[in-house]
């Protein structure tokens, strides 16, 4: 055999070489998308963004329907709450803060608190709760201070503190410096502290789980549940126990 038959025998005898397989790992963007925002959550109680910035997170340029509802999906099968909710007509630059808590309202909100309280006062809202009777704005002698309600039946002192959407710690710590107003100045008499807010948010209801025991259970919260098209108004309880094992993974990472 010629050195050059030789040559052409090896050159087909020789294996084809093997393709390299470049395995692609397909990075899940919603996943991290998730867990960055539960890190997030676990450091501040919330994940603040604007819309057009959470749209861009989960990989969409326009909001439609169909994207709307696979990221509200996305939030909720990680048991994750956007409020304000996320709909069609939310302003592209609007600032939702995303929770693991169940933040929401109850049913429509008023423009303003003043609106609110009149439509209160109106309906004789907490009569449903044992308060046949309240006074509006009362300010007590030689306090600035003003209550949004004041009641007195029974021999027990009402205070009822009204916020339109929120009420946070600020609004528990108001309703506790009424109390010692009321304390003061009627020394062992009964006081009934109540809150209303329009909506079950994150920072009320830690700043009432961070209370003692004693004085937690003397906290009255309500969710106003207002059906603007009925004309109706309601008042929801926010039973302690439905929420206070939402705290125990987060409270050492938040005090």
């Amino acid at each position: 055999m010629t050195n050059f038959a030789a040559k052409i025998r090896r050159f087909f005898d020789k294996p084809e070489p093997t393709k390299q397989i470049v395995k692609s790992f397909k990075v899940d963007k919603h996943h991290d998308v998730i867990n960055n925002y539960k890190v997030a959550i676990g450091l501040g109680g919330y994940k603040s963004i604007k819309l057009c910035n959470l749209m861009r997170d989960f990989g969409y340029k326009k909001r439609g329907n169909a994207n709307l509802e696979k990221i509200n999906y996305l939030l909720k099968n990680q048991k994750m709450f956007c409020y304000p909710f996320i709909k069609m007509n939310t302003d592209w630059k609007e600032n939702l803060r995303i929770y693991e808590f169940p933040v929401k309202a109850e049913g429509d909100l008023f423009e303003d608190e003043l609106m609110l309280q009149e439509y209160m006062n109106e309906k004789h809202l907490f009569s449903s709760i044992g308060v046949p009777c309240v006074t509006r704005e009362k300010s007590p002698n030689g306090t600035k201070d003003r209550f949004d309600f004041y009641g007195h039946f029974e021999g027990v002192h009402v205070i009822i503190e009204v916020k339109n959407k929120d009420g946070g710690k600020s609004a528990v710590e108001q309703l506790l410096r009424y109390n010692g107003i009321i304390k003061n100045r009627y020394p062992g008499e009964p006081v009934r502290k109540i809150l209303v807010t329009g909506i079950s948010d994150f920072w009320t209801a830690y700043a009432i789980h961070g209370m003692m025991q004693e004085e937690r259970e003397k906290i009255e919260w309500y969710i106003y549940k207002y059906d603007k098209k009925a004309d109706t108004i309601s008042l929801v309880s926010m039973n302690y126990d439905s929420y206070k094992n939402y705290f125990a993974p987060h409270i050492t990472t938040m005090n």
